[in-house]
């Protein structure tokens, strides 16, 4: 496989700029620009995710630490990351992993196959998308979790929420459970501290509720 990936959830401008329609930062891209996520890049004509299938490591925690305390207690999880993230937090504990200064990765990949191999080598019941957030790598977060269904692994995201309606039911749709970290109610404080917004975090978080509840389909 290429060291990048194509990314999905975008349009093409009449300008030729790239649109990328999976987080709120919405960013429009020109030939060698990146966006925000710093992850996300339109080069060569094509639109890539230089996330995919290059995680920063792999750890088995308790589901405790995700934290969960009553989603499966008391069992072991595969938690791993990649690079990049949606938003700018000062205070971000895993900051070289979510703003890197240096290149992005392009060693051998780890195909989705292979982390839910790993999963089953070790005997963990789920999977965790953590460290980094998961949003920015959405489409190796999409095929990992699909797979991981079908062995009956679970899948679990450690998440900020940030995410768009047009990408969030696909991305979530083989999710069983997310921790989604609400860092505050006021919209000023997101934007000042987080480069963010609120508004669309407690939109995803009514989303989930919505899904748990039964009212929408987990795909709506």
């Amino acid at each position: 496989m290429d060291a990048y990936a194509d990314a999905r959830w975008w349009d093409r401008e009449a300008d030729g700029r790239v649109a990328c329609g999976l987080c709120p930062h919405g960013c429009r891209l020109k030939e060698g620009q990146t966006g925000i996520c710093g992850v996300r890049a339109h080069v060569g004509g094509r639109f890539l995710s230089m996330s995919y299938a290059h995680p920063t490591g792999f750890a088995i925690d308790p589901i405790e630490k995700k934290p969960l305390f009553h989603f499966m207690p008391g069992s072991p999880i595969l938690s791993f990351g990649t690079l990049g993230c949606t938003l700018g937090c000062p205070w971000c504990q895993n900051w070289p992993q979510t703003h890197p200064e240096r290149e992005l990765p392009a060693g051998r990949p780890v195909r989705p196959e292979q982390v839910v191999a790993l999963a089953q080598r070790e005997r963990v019941p789920s999977i965790a998308y953590t460290y980094n957030e998961p949003t920015v790598f959405a489409e190796y977060l999409v095929d990992i979790a699909r797979l991981a269904r079908e062995q009956g692994i679970r899948n679990v995201a450690v998440t900020n929420g940030y995410i768009t309606p047009k990408a969030r039911p696909e991305v979530y749709a083989d999710l069983d459970a997310a921790n989604v970290d609400l860092k505050g109610f006021d919209e000023a404080f997101y934007q000042r501290e987080t480069k963010g917004a609120l508004a669309p975090i407690l939109a995803t978080l009514e989303w989930i509720v919505r899904r748990r509840s039964g009212s929408r389909s987990p795909r709506s």
